[in-house]
């Protein structure tokens, strides 16, 4: 028993939580059949046998509020991958798709053990020190983290965290809900690591979203959260790549991203292509006259249309680090063709390029021609 943690927080196992208690309803039929048994094991005769019911001693605490079970949790949650860490019975009125979990600070787990219930209260000493290892031990080594299906909350507690995943390179948040105070906090620690290298940002949903998250025609609104990461993005000095491909941070998300790469000069790849930016776009070309830095960025499927490819055009002129660029579907037509047609001309960095599935037509098809020549 003394090293039972190592099996909830190796990166080789996985933990299925069973949280629910036996139903009332059960429980109490149970206690009035005089002939119903449980099969438990007996320290008395070292096996398992079956004991009548009445012969044991009730435990009705809730799985959460039990000082050893929080700990099975936290342990479990040191894994590198969220998804390694399951409960699996949980009622139907929960939000199954947001489930995950996240590494709990030493100091606030502390602080959760003086409410938590012990057969033996001397154990919450034990478990404190135990908890406070396996975190560190585990969050201190970790490289590569990817969490997702978080809850609201766990952003928070994340950004509490990560000042303790000292050679943490890259990370991975997928499919997670958020709300504005602690999407601040996460970009504050964000723009002070100076660990991370690659970060991954997809999928979000608004499952369960307050109503300070409702967009227009019901989509789910996290401006907020876009505005605050392209806040960290302007001091942030370690981060070489970002994706955030799949989300809809839209026009003005798009605007703050531009602005925030103006001033990194890390950054050398950012995807944001399928964002619905829009006209945000030209905010981004801005910053591309004068980034010295980004050797790629995706920008498919983002509606920039012909006022975003005379953008494009425009910076490419200037740019002089830009190796490849994916326009794809973006309604680009033939002015917007012409003008990034042109740039090519002069440009001497740009290796790659993709415009399938815009409108360039016969205008922007002749320009290419020219620019070939």
């Amino acid at each position: 028993m003394q090293d039972m943690h190592v099996l909830y927080a190796h990166e080789c196992t996985r933990t299925f939580r069973i949280e629910n208690l036996t139903p009332d309803d059960v429980w109490e039929e149970a206690q009035n059949n005089s002939e119903y048994r449980v099969r438990v094991y007996d320290s008395e005769r070292a096996s398992v046998r079956d004991r009548p019911l009445k012969e044991l001693v009730a435990n009705r605490v809730l799985y959460r509020n039990r000082g050893w079970c929080k700990a099975e949790v936290e342990w479990s949650s040191a894994r590198s991958h969220s998804e390694q860490n399951r409960w699996i019975d949980a009622p139907e009125q929960e939000p199954t798709e947001l489930l995950g979990k996240v590494p709990m600070v030493p100091e606030i787990f502390a602080e959760e053990m003086n409410s938590a219930a012990f057969t033996h209260r001397s154990d919450a000493e034990e478990v404190k020190k135990l908890q406070f290892k396996v975190f560190i031990q585990k969050v201190s080594e970790c490289e590569e983290a990817l969490f997702e299906r978080l809850p609201r909350g766990q952003l928070g507690q994340l950004a509490k965290a990560l000042p303790y995943f000292k050679k943490l390179r890259v990370l991975r948040l997928l499919d997670f809900k958020v709300g504005r105070a602690e999407a601040g906090e996460f970009a504050q620690a964000l723009a002070r690591n100076e660990a991370i290298r690659e970060l991954e940002i997809r999928g979000l949903r608004g499952f369960g979203a307050e109503p300070e998250m409702l967009g227009h025609g019901h989509e789910y609104d996290y401006g907020f959260l876009w505005e605050a990461i392209a806040e960290a993005l302007k001091t942030n000095s370690t981060l070489t790549s970002i994706n955030l491909e799949g989300n809809r941070i839209d026009e003005d998300g798009g605007k703050a991203i531009g602005e925030a790469l103006k001033s990194n000069s890390t950054l050398a790849s950012i995807n944001l292509g399928f964002c619905n930016i829009g006209e945000g776009a030209q905010a981004i070309c801005e910053a591309l006259k004068t980034n010295s830095t980004l050797t790629s960025i995706n920008l498919e499927r983002n509606h920039i249309g012909n006022e975003g490819g005379k953008a494009i055009g425009k910076a490419l002129k200037t740019n002089s680090t830009l190796t490849s660029i994916n326009l794809e579907s973006n309604f680009i037509g033939g002015e917007g063709g012409k003008a990034i047609a042109e740039a090519l001309r002069s440009n001497s960095t740009l290796t790659r390029i993709e415009l399938a599935y815009n409108r360039i037509g016969n205008k922007g098809g002749k320009a290419w021609l020219a620019s070939e020549r």
